[in-house]
């Protein structure tokens, strides 16, 4: 950045000297204009322009190799930390904890990078745990038609839409958030009460759907006319359980906070900002 704004002084150096130039040509006495007199402003023009002309190189190929050096030392550290994946693979499954702390050291690197870019959100003072939920303040970048700034307490996130549906796919979409919610709150919900209850469930993998379905195609849906929203949840259970544990923790996932709100009714106030 240095070497950018030593290089606009000089370009707009140039410039004043080309018009203080002009001026004082336009109001010299014609005695002054002899051939001579000519021939040493052009002489001293040419140096001027060739002098700012060596300085704009270096400059330029100064921070060309700046850029160049920390281009490849950041892709010589991408190289390191893939190798480093792929021997702990190599290890076998026991592994796998320190191949996720791994990842996850390298997203939040990426998270805090990405953050410098996206338009500042003041964001609220930490709060304990047993407080009230946290605020979401969604917000537009306007960098295209449907990206938004997803600012949660101290974390950030983008959100957009599909390509199909005329965003640019650089986030989630709506409703992407909220299956991730549900599938969030089932994991964990499922992850208190086998720890509670000692049972052996190494991990929870719970995938989700949404789509719009005919209301008389649900048998059970209280609704059988017009159109509804379906969620298909597919839940995969790592680890030594027996049949009726399952059945219990299929029980619980149920149970889920944002399962109730999802299938509760939901009162939504809207107003508009002070």
């Amino acid at each position: 950045m240095r070497n950018f704004g030593s290089s606009f002084f000089l370009l707009l150096l140039l410039c004043a000297s080309a018009a203080l130039g002009f001026f004082v040509n336009a109001r010299l006495p014609e005695k002054h204009k002899s051939r001579d007199s000519i021939e040493l402003v052009q002489l001293a023009i040419t140096l001027l322009v060739t002098f700012t002309a060596i300085v704009l190189r270096l400059l330029t190929t100064s921070v060309k190799s700046g850029f160049d050096a920390a281009y490849n030392a950041r892709g010589a550290y991408a190289g390191q930390l893939a190798q480093i994946d792929r021997c702990l693979r190599d290890y076998g499954a026991e592994t796998q904890p320190m191949r996720d702390e791994l990842r996850a050291y390298v997203a939040a690197v990426i998270a805090a990078w990405a953050t410098r870019y996206l338009d500042p959100v003041i964001s609220e003072q930490a709060v304990d745990l047993g407080e009230a939920p946290r605020n979401v303040v969604v917000r537009e970048t306007r960098n295209s038609k449907f990206q938004q700034t997803v600012a949660i307490g101290p974390h950030r996130m983008l959100a957009d839409e599909p390509i199909a549906a005329g965003g640019e796919d650089t986030g989630p979409g709506p409703y992407d958030f909220v299956l991730a919610g549900l599938g969030a709150c089932t994991s964990m919900t499922m992850r208190l009460y086998a720890d509670r209850k000692s049972l052996p469930l190494e991990r929870v993998t719970v995938t989700l759907k949404h789509s719009k379905i005919h209301a008389e195609d649900c048998a059970e849906c209280e609704t059988k006319v017009g159109m509804l929203d379906q969620i298909e949840r597919v839940i995969a259970m790592d680890g030594n359980l027996d049949t009726e544990q399952r059945k219990k923790l299929m029980e619980i996932a149920d149970k889920c906070p944002v399962h109730r709100t999802l299938t509760s009714e939901v009162h939504i106030v809207t107003h508009p900002a002070d």
